[in-house]
Formats: structure tokens, sequence, C-alpha cells
């Protein structure tokens, strides 16, 4: 082997190695997060109960959950097999197909349903605030958006199969474009959300707070990284686990803070001098 074929491989070589450290990264980044995410939406589940919302982000908490075990499980049978990725995808074609299919569904309801509770925020703004039927309404689109969705991406992918490229990409530019577009417009209806609800001095929850937190950061995201699904499904799961995180206090954390906060009040009452009402007493009981 001469010397320009050893360099030349060299070059060829690093990029594969950064892309496979930085894939490890992220992996290891996103299974961290998602640790602590679960113990804080544990620590918090009991008094999150009481917010109507809590129905909608359960679901998101369960269909983060669900991807993560698709996940695990093909990692796990390919360790066990002891087989590559296109090894695995050439004999077992269906099974890939159906893991694929199945966490894309997974994403693009999640993302239709965050776009969905911004506009049903904002109508509730003018509307008669019936909290409970707006829960409804998300839980029974959401449900009816499955079947819709699951469609299209199964004739998707029939024109992958049959080779129709340029329909394809004509199809997919439409409904990506649809679902961004759909995503932009609820993610600006958040301004005049947080502006009215500032007027009228109404406290936001922290469920609220996350899941607009979720929405901006997605649009942002997919503004700058378009068409590509699978980082649609990488931003998904880390944007929401990262927006709970923030948004959200661990009941040992408020304990905490609960703690400190009467600790000093007790303090600075302390400081107060008490008037004397002795010696007025006393000139009193003279007379």
């Amino acid at each position: 082997m001469d010397f320009n074929t050893l360099v030349g491989s060299e070059k060829f070589q690093i990029p594969v190695l950064f892309l496979v450290f930085f894939a490890f990264f992220v992996l290891g980044f996103l299974c961290t997060s998602f640790v602590f995410f679960v113990r804080r939406f544990h620590r918090n589940r009991y008094e999150e109960k009481q917010n109507l919302l809590y129905s909608n982000f359960r679901n998101f908490f369960r269909s983060i959950c669900l991807i993560y075990f698709i996940l695990i499980m093909t990692i796990l049978t390919l360790i066990i097999k002891h087989d590559s990725i296109m090894n695995f995808v050439n004999s077992h074609p269906l099974f890939f197909f159906c893991i694929i299919v199945s966490v894309i569904l997974i994403v693009q309801i999640h993302q239709l349903t965050i776009s969905l509770i911004a506009l049903l925020r904002f109508l509730s703004l003018f509307t008669i605030k019936n909290q409970e039927s707006r829960e409804r309404l998300i839980k029974y689109t959401r449900n009816f958006m499955y079947p819709i969705v699951f469609v299209v991406d199964i004739w998707l992918t029939v024109m992958i199969q049959a080779d129709d490229t340029m329909y394809f990409w004509t199809v997919y530019l439409i409904y990506y474009s649809t679902s961004y577009l759909i995503l932009a417009f609820c993610t600006f209806l958040y301004i005049p959300i947080v502006l009215i609800n500032q007027s009228r001095g109404k406290p936001t929850n922290t469920l609220e707070n996350c899941i607009m937190c979720h929405t901006i950061l997605m649009f942002l995201f997919k503004s700058y990284f378009p068409l590509s699904q699978i980082m649609d499904v990488i931003s998904t799961i880390l944007f929401f686990q990262i927006s709970y995180l923030l948004c959200s206090n661990s009941r040992a954390e408020q304990r905490r803070k609960s703690t400190l906060a009467s600790v000093f009040s007790d303090i600075f009452k302390s400081r107060r001098v008490q008037p004397d009402n002795s010696s007025n007493n006393n000139s009193l009981n003279k007379y």
C-alpha cells in the first residue's frame, strides 16, 4: 500500500468516525435526559393530575416511552443476531418498515397535537373558557388524525417502492410544507396568547409553559433543518424532554424553596420590634 492510498483512506475515515462519535453522543444525551425526564414526571404526576391538560401530556409521555421501547428492542435484536443494520433491513424488510412507519407516525401526530393545543388556547381567549371540552376536542382530533396520517405514510412508501421519484417528492414536499406551515402559524399564536394573559393577569401552569416552549423549539429547528424525518424524530424527543425539565420543578425543589422562604420570613418577622403596651395598660389601671 502506497502513501497516497493510506492518506486517502484516512481522509475518508475521519468523517465516518466523527459521525459515529456524534451519533453516540446524541444517543447518550437523549438517554440521560430521558432518565431525568421520567424521574421528574414521576415525582410531579400527583400534583399535575389536577391540570386538565394532563391527559394530553400523559399521552405525549407514553408516546415518547413507546419510541424508546421500539428503538431499544431494535438495538437488542441487532445485538442478539450479531447482524448489521443493512443486512437486518434486507432480511427483515416488513419488520423494519413497521418500525419506521410507527415512529414517524407518532412524531407527526405529536407535532399536529401541539399545534392544535396552541390554536385552541388562542381561541379560548375570545370564547367561552370551557377547558374540559377543549381537551376532549384535542383527544378526538388526535385519534381521528392517526388513520389519515398512516394512510399518507403508506402511500408515500408505496411510491418509493414503485420508483416514482418525481411524484413521491411532489407529494412529500406538499405534505411536509403543510405540516410546517401549520406548526409555524400556531407557534406565532403564542405571541398574542402571552400578551393577553399578561394583560389579564392570568397565570400559566407548568404543562402549558412546557408545551409552548416545545412548540417554539420545534418550529425553530424545522426552520433550519427541513425535510428530514430522522431529525424530526430526534428533535421531537429531545426538545420535549428538555422543555419539561426546564419548565417544571420537582416536589423536592418546591419543598426546599418553600422551606427557605419560611425560614427567611421567620427571620424577618423576628427582627420586627413589637410595641410594648404594658406601660399603657398599667397607666390605665391606675384610673
